[in-house]
């Protein structure tokens, strides 16, 4: 009895431990209208956080179509620098879940994304484990109309990380959008059938006790 009780609550801490869903991105092109981006928890070479506008040959505002001035000038962005004379490796920006809001999903509006290999790469960790990665190619070929000077927003569930990093090791840089309000998702409810099963259990021991009172 004892050996059945262990090896199914075993299995219960198995369900409760799996993910719900595996990892899904669905895209839009409704902009967030950021007023404040969350600051990274740390950077390499160079990044620009919390800026609005453009730079020619530094930085393009994702709230910028085409060649024209943006169309949001109070609405903010971030910007991670390709490769340059004095950052030869590239750039990053990196997030905890807490700065992000969120350990299972992530909302960013993304600023015309690049298919070249290391641009706009966006990784997700848990741990020093690799979870999920999305980069500027998958986003062209999941959201055609991303291409060129548009921008997309991405929205990413299913994850579990503690970490998400945004990276640009090519030319050009990775202009991007997210507000740590609009990740939180509201936790994903025990099954009912679990909750059956927790409540056998409960019972199989109390029998279990009171057998060995008895004996």
């Amino acid at each position: 009895m004892a050996k059945a009780l262990r090896l199914s609550m075993a299995l219960v801490a198995m369900l409760i431990a799996a993910p719900a869903v595996a990892a899904t991105v669905t895209y839009d092109y409704d902009d967030v209208n950021s007023t404040t981006v969350p600051t990274a928890d740390s950077t390499t070479g160079t990044v620009f956080q919390n800026v609005v506008s453009s730079v020619v040959n530094v930085r393009r505002s994702p709230y910028q179509i085409l060649l024209e001035t943006p169309y949001c000038e109070t609405c903010k962005y971030t910007s991670v620098s390709g490769v340059s004379v004095a950052d030869p490796l590239g750039s990053s920006a990196t997030y905890s879940s807490t700065t992000v809001g969120s350990s299972t999903s992530l909302i960013v509006m993304w600023g015309s994304p690049d298919a070249e290999p290391g641009r706009n790469v966006i990784t997700f960790y848990l741990g020093n484990v690799v979870n999920f990665i999305l980069d500027g190619a998958t986003v062209i070929a999941d959201a055609p109309a991303s291409t060129g000077l548009a921008f997309v927003t991405a929205y990413i569930s299913g994850l579990n990380f503690d970490r998400v990093v945004f990276s640009n090791s090519g030319a050009n840089a990775f202009e991007y959008v997210f507000s740590a309000r609009s990740n939180t998702t509201p936790e994903v409810p025990l099954p009912a059938g679990l909750i059956l099963l927790l409540s056998g259990l409960t019972g199989l021991g109390f029998l279990a006790r009171a057998r060995a009172k008895s004996a």
